[in-house]
């Protein structure tokens, strides 16, 4: 056993520490715990909201493209015409 955890076995059973003390170290071990529990429950969350970011941004490119490639192909079928108008 390390000395932390024989520290800790000592102040959550000492019976001759004060009562307001054992309570404070229970305290703070309970705080401690909800700490690291939320902060495992938020990676959690910001991975997926990473994943979100991820798929919004490869939906928003994806959609430029074609936009893009929409207003070439428009662009391109205007001049055909155009062409062909002078021809006839």
């Amino acid at each position: 056993m390390d000395l932390t955890e024989s520290v800790r076995g000592h102040l959550y059973g000492c019976e001759t520490l004060p009562t307001d003390l054992r309570l404070m170290v229970g305290d703070t071990r309970n705080a401690a715990r909800k700490l690291v529990a939320q902060r495992s429950r938020g990676s959690d969350h910001g991975d997926v909201l990473m994943r979100e970011v991820e798929a919004t941004t490869a939906a928003l490119r994806k959609t430029m493209k074609q936009s893009v490639w929409h207003d070439q192909t428009r662009r391109a079928q205007g001049s055909m015409d155009v062409g062909r108008l002078r021809l006839v």
